[in-house]
């Protein structure tokens, strides 16, 4: 028996609920401290988030400051559905 893979609908609302969720300084930009705790439910060691984290922000900010911004998100979660 094979899995069958559906690749996730990810909407602009569902970023939008993310973002506001992960921005919990109220910045407009998400930091590595952000994504780490968003995903602080569903990850593995601290390492790995942290990892996850930087790799995140390494391919979506595309300004270099940093951080990912929702505009940045959008671009890098649309960028991977057309995959």
């Amino acid at each position: 028996m094979g899995c069958s893979y559906r690749p996730l609908q990810v909407t602009e609302a569902d970023i939008d609920r993310l973002f506001e969720l992960a921005d919990v300084g109220r910045t407009g930009a998400l930091d590595e401290h952000d994504i780490v705790q968003i995903m602080d439910a569903s990850y593995g060691s601290e390492r790995e988030k942290h990892a996850v984290a930087l790799r995140m922000i390494q391919v979506g900010d595309a300004d270099r400051d940093g951080k990912v911004t929702r505009e940045e998100l959008v671009a890098l979660l649309v960028a991977k559905k057309q995959l």
